[in-house]
Order: C-alpha cells, then structure tokens, then sequence
C-alpha cells in the first residue's frame, strides 16, 4: 500500500471509525476522548513536551505517547477542525522529539544511546512510525528528511540491540535464512519482550515512510530485518518451543511481549505486506497455529472465576502463575487482543472477534463493570485507541465463549499442562508445569502443579518477582543437594544451598514425558532430571528427578517423587505451599483458606518423614495467596529417595478422606489408596516388571496404574474377598493401556 494511513487503519476504515465516534458510543464518549482530552489538558499546562526529560526509562508524561493519540484523534474525530487541531498538536510533539534526536547520540533529551532500545521504547515506541504514518501528508519535506535520519539511527541501534542477552538475531543482516535458527536458547530468547520490542518498533519505523522519502534504503533494510530475522526466527519458536499458545516468559511479561509481534502483525496486513509468498509464512497471522492456539493457551491460564480481594480493585482473575510476577493478576493485555480484534473485524470473522471482545470484557481487572474505565486509560494510551476499534457503537456482549474449548489443553512447546472439570464458577482446575528454564524471567519450576476448587486457589507457587522467589523451594516441586558450584557469584550459591533447580542455566530441559486422561482423571509423567544439573557451574551431581501425578477429579491430588544423587548425605526436600498456616497432626497437615475451605496433604513416603510447616518466606507479591509452605525429608537422607503424597480439597468442617499406603509384593511399585480408588506407580521410570502384585482394601473398587507400556494389552487377576483383594497384572490380555501407560479399570 502506497498511500496513508496505513499502519493499523486504512483511508478506507476512516469513514466507519468517524461514525463510532459518537456520544450514543460510550467507548469513545466515556473512552477515548476522555483520554484525548486529558492529554490535550496536559499539553496545554506545558507539561508536553516541555516537561519531559528524554530519558530511555520511564517518565511521567511521555511526549510521543501523547502524540500517538492526537495522531489518531486527527484521523478519527468527526469534526474537521478538531482533526486538524489534534493533527496540528501530533506534528508539534513528534518534531519536538525529532528535532533534538536528529542531533545525534550524545547528551540531552531524547539523544541517550539506549533512547530506542531501553524500556521507553517498549512501551511507547510503536507511537513514533505510528504519528508519521497518521499524519504524513501533515508533514513537510524537511520533516520527513529530519524523522528519516533519526530512524535510521534507531534502526541501527535496534538492529544491534544488547539490552537483555540474545537481543538481535545473529548474523546481524541475515534474513530468512535457517541459519538464525542455529542456536534454540537464542531463539526461545525471541519470545524476550525487549526482542519483540525492537522487531515491532524496526518493522512499523520500515513501514511508516514512502519509499521515495527513503534516499538511503536504510528504512527498507530495517523492515526487512524485522520480518526477515526477527519475526522469522519468533515465527519459529511460536510453532515450536512456544507452541500451544502461551509463551515462556509467563503471564506478567507475556501480555506485552506477545502484543508487541500482533501489532506488527496487524500492520503488515493492513499495510498489504503479509504476502507469504513474498516475505515468508512468518508475515501472516492466519498460516501460524499459534495464533488460533493462543485462545486455547489464554482461556486455560485462568481459573474457573474471579474474586474481589479488595473492593476498590473489583473482581480479578488470578492466574495459573509461572514465572516472574509483582502483582497477583494478568496486566490488562488490550494491546495485545486489540490487533487481533481488528484483523478478525475486517475478515469478517465473527467467532474470532467475538472471543477477543469477551476476553477484554471480563479478564482485565475490574471486570465487565470497569470496562468504561479502562477505554478511557490515559497510561498508556495505546489502550484507549484499541478499545476505541475493538467495540463500535451497538455492540452487545458476546456468550462465554469457554464452554466451546475442550477441558484439557497442553501446551506442549513451555511443557504446562491444564485441565478443569467444567467452565462454570465452581469447576475445579488443576495445573501441571515441566519444561525448559533458559530465558529470562522463567523460574525453576519443573515438576510444580497448582490446584484451584470452588472459587479459589488451595495451592500453587508463591509468586514474587527475582529474588529467591525463582527458587524451587517457592513452588510445589523438589529440592535436591547438588554439587557446590564453581563460582564466586552469591545469587547461584543461594540457589545451590536451597537445592533449586537452576535457573537460566541447566543442563537441559524438563519435560512432560507422558500424560492422558480418563473420565475421571488425569495423569501425567514429568522429568526434571536436567533442570537440577549446570555444567555452567559442574553441579552434575542429581542422577533423576520425576514426578507422576494423578488428579482424581475433582478434590484429590496423588503424587509419586522420585529423586537421586550420586553422593549420599544430600538432602532430597518437597516443598507444598500453602494459603494458611498448616496443623501437622501425624503424617497429615491441615489449613484453611480464606473462604474457609480445606486443604490436607497427607505424607505416605517417606516412612521416615521430617516434616515442617513454616512462613513462606521470599519476597512474595502483596495479598500472597500462598502464606506458608510444608517441608517434607527423609531424616536420613541416602542416595535414593521417594515420596507419596495424597492432597485433599475438602468444604469447611469436613474429614480428610483416609489414604493407605500400597507396597507391591511384587513389581516394584507403590501406590495410595482414596475414596475407593487406588493409585500406583513404579518406582523406577521405565521399569517393565512381568509381574506386578499387590493388595488393596476390599473397599477400592476403581484402580488407576501408572507406568505399563503404552497401547498394550494386560491380565488382571483377583484372588481374596475379606478385607483386602490380591491384584496381579501381567502383561498380555484384554485390558489395554492408554497411550501414556495407564491403566484404568474397574
């Protein structure tokens, strides 16, 4: 496309947006011009730009985040002598900015050496190429010449970003080619949301001028390198080490990094350069799964329903967290589905639209009640323009769209796994994490699970921001002594002394080896055996570490750990956060929540537990939801050690369900009896023992075992009828195992 607006919005969308922006319209009554207005308050008290520092990090009033939406008022408001105000206002800040930038690096506003590349340009960069292209024909000769120059430096300097580690793609100049996929931790580091950053402000600066006003080529070259190296190899980690549609920086950083690659995407489409036959498959939204998956992943990532913690705050929905976090819920992510939102609108794509459309009503903070509210956000005011295009005059709230996913999801490329009993407020909702740990943000997570029942979480990681918080001791997994580490650094020999998994540097991934589901359960095999060794720091000493997981829908969670070293004498630790202070009585411990339910976790191995219920320590986010932690070891700590666990979600007043411990006589395995089921698992991954034989309690009357061969044929025979029944399985016969290995009959 040749002619402007073309980034986001057409010449063709204008008449269509300039009669949404009416007063029977509250998002642009109550949205977006209370935002424009605000800002067109700020410019006139002097506070833009004359208020604004330049500096690369945050500001109070960012000068061309105010440009941003007075170039878009200039497009959109019905009245002529209001665009030209707005557009007149745009033009002032942007040449503001460009005036002093043109400079050239140095001291001063707006000339740092990290302006472009540091967090500002995060969060506002889009807005620069944004104002040019909204206002170009508003724009002299002599601007154009002076923006160019400046976005050729800026181009330069994001090209060869070093903001975070793995910031560009290498070699610098290489497009489209697999070689730039060489490395997978450079391209897991793609989904770093200072990469995607630098891809979107280095694709929309390409994008924002004509080819005539660019003399240099230098405009085109830095397009190219963001469809042609950044998207393409963030292209390939979306099919791939990030597929199933989430991302592995976690819900925190996610919603920005993953919005920074859709509004790209956005503008390639409406900008006609998401040809794939000329610019790769990376260009277009609709050739990459991931974009269809990313419903699946984002509906699967909250819980049944919100709660009100505070009541100024209203309802909000608290994740299923992995990763770094400061606040307890997902940041409004507008920025993210609004690009989408626009491109399922001029597709005509009502189903898809409808989803983005429910999603940002319900799932940012507030809810549907504070939907006015936020339309009209003036920080950032990028959230306002895309409230603005994502509801028109007359729309009517979509149906859930929930119900029309299925239950369970993997998301198989970040190793976590979902499932639920239902869409409705009171479903309960089970989590399971095993995956890569080597970017940035990530914590040392493998093996954790949360568990969610009637409106609230009864476990999942203590959630915190750097730190120790990354530490494995902060989620429901293992700690494991390793070798010292050969270094003279303190955070990695904090985290070696609580026996964490390492973070950013193990020696590989984890990984979901196995999992399926049954009418009534859901079971998974994970391995995290890598994530406890570095060859970074020569800590090889843990020889496996795994777990297997059995949710029995909907109240009861059996675990069976299995952890080893080389060396004797190194502790092998669970840790079990959870939403009040615990009661040990026994081999069980008893807490609350804070609606009064129940959690117990019950203790089957080790037979010569140590366990603790202590503070939860770290440094969590404000209004926690896990409090205190359980500790569980073996007092003598040998090479060898096992761990059996049945976790209970149980309503006020209620007993715990009794549980017993099954040793195989044969076989090697053990398992948990509760509420007539009976759960077993080998103690060794991989065994394949031609017998195995056990008893249970005549009361069990449905038997879930874990770890036979996948898709064969077993013998199960019963012999006794007192109180206990001997079950023998051998393999042959006519009860199959599913596909990962389990067994269920009854």
């Amino acid at each position: 496309m040749t002619t402007h607006p073309r980034l986001w919005l057409t010449a063709a969308d204008l008449p269509r947006l300039r009669s949404w922006a009416v007063s029977s319209n509250p998002i642009w009554r109550h949205g977006l011009l209370v935002a424009a207005t605000a800002g067109k308050q700020v410019m006139d008290a002097g506070k833009v730009p004359g208020g604004d520092p330049g500096h690369p990090g945050a500001t109070q009033h960012p000068t061309e985040m105010y440009a941003e939406i007075f170039a878009f008022m200039s497009l959109v408001h019905p009245d002529k002598a209001a665009r030209d105000d707005y557009g007149a206002r745009a033009r002032a800040l942007l040449m503001a900015v460009m005036k002093q930038a043109v400079k050239g690096e140095g001291q001063g506003a707006f000339r740092g050496k990290t302006f472009s590349t540091y967090d500002r340009s995060r969060w506002h960069g889009e807005a620069f190429p944004l104002v040019v292209d909204w206002i170009y024909p508003r724009l002299t000769a002599a601007d154009k010449r002076t923006i160019r120059r400046v976005f050729e430096r800026w181009i330069d300097e994001n090209m060869n970003a070093n903001t975070t580690g793995f910031n560009h793609p290498e070699p610098v100049g290489m497009t489209n080619d697999p070689k730039l996929l060489r490395d997978p931790i450079a391209v897991r580091w793609s989904a770093n949301n200072y990469y995607t950053a630098h891809m979107r402000n280095l694709g929309l600066m390409g994008l924002a001028m004509d080819p005539k006003d660019d003399v240099n080529g230098k405009l085109k070259r830095g397009f190219e390198s963001a469809v042609g190296a950044f998207l393409y190899v963030n292209d390939h980690l979306r099919r791939g080490d990030s597929r199933g549609g989430l991302s592995p920086e976690g819900p925190y950083y996610s919603p920005e990094s993953i919005s920074y690659i859709t509004q790209l995407l956005l503008a390639l489409y409406t900008s006609g350069r998401d040809d794939v036959a000329t610019h790769g498959q990376q260009v277009s939204i609709a050739q990459n799964p991931y974009w269809d998956d990313i419903f699946k992943g984002w509906f699967h990532l909250y819980p049944p329903a919100p709660r009100v913690i505070h009541d100024w705050q209203g309802p909000i929905w608290e994740a299923a967290w992995s990763g770094d976090g400061s606040v307890q819920s997902i940041r409004d992510a507008i920025a993210l589905w609004g690009p989408l939102g626009v491109y399922h609108y001029d597709r005509g794509d009502r189903t898809r639209l409808d989803r983005v459309r429910w999603i940002q009503e319900h799932f940012p903070r507030g809810g549907k009640g504070k939907l006015r509210e936020r339309a009209a956000r003036s920080e950032p005011m990028i959230d306002a323009i895309f409230y603005f295009l994502l509801y028109g005059p007359g729309w009517k709230s979509p149906a859930d769209p929930r119900p029309s996913f299925a239950k369970t999801h993997l998301a198989e490329g970040i190793g976590h796994l979902f499932s639920r009993t239902g869409w409705d407020d009171e479903a309960s909702f089970f989590r399971f994490i095993c995956g890569y740990n080597t970017i940035d943000h990530q914590h040392c997570d493998g093996n954790h699970f949360g568990f969610w029942r009637k409106g609230e979480w009864l476990t999942r990681d203590r959630t915190g921001y750097a730190d120790t918080n990354p530490h494995s001791q902060y989620h429901n997994t293992l700690s494991i002594e390793n070798d010292p580490p050969k270094t003279s650094e303190e955070w990695v020999k904090r985290m070696a002394r609580s026996g964490s998994q390492w973070m950013a540097m193990p020696a590989g991934d984890g990984k979901i080896v196995r999992h399926s589901e049954g009418a009534s359960y859901l079971y998974a095999l994970g391995d995290a055996t890598p994530l406890y060794n570095s060859r970074e720091t020569k800590s090889r000493d843990v020889k496996h570490a795994s777990r297997s997981i059995v949710w029995l829908r909907p109240d009861h969670v059996v675990f069976f750990d299995r952890a080893e070293t080389g060396k004797a004498g190194r502790f092998k630790r669970l840790w079990q956060q959870l939403p009040s202070r615990g009661v040990l009585s026994g081999r069980r411990v008893r807490a609350k929540t804070p609606k009064g339910q129940q959690v117990f976790l019950t203790t089957l191995l080790p037979r010569d537990a140590a366990i603790k219920v202590q503070v939860g320590g770290g440094k969590p986010v404000d209004d926690s939801i896990m409090t205190h932690r359980v500790s569980v070891e073996p007092r003598r700590p040998e090479k060898r050690a096992t761990f059996l666990h049945v976790l209970q979600g149980a309503d006020a007043g209620a007993r715990a369900d009794a549980t017993t411990l099954i040793t195989a006589a044969e076989g090697g395995y053990r398992g948990a009896t509760v509420k007539g089921v009976a759960v077993m698992f080998p103690e060794v991954v991989g065994s394949a023992p031609s017998t195995i034989r056990y008893s249970v309690p005549s009361s069990v009357t449905r038997q879930i075992i874990c770890g036979l061969k996948p898709s064969s044929g077993y013998s199960v025979g019963k012999r006794g009828g007192g109180a206990t029944v001997e079950i023998t399985v051998t393999p042959g016969g006519s009860h199959r195992t599913d596909g990962a290995g389990v067994l269920a009959y009854r």
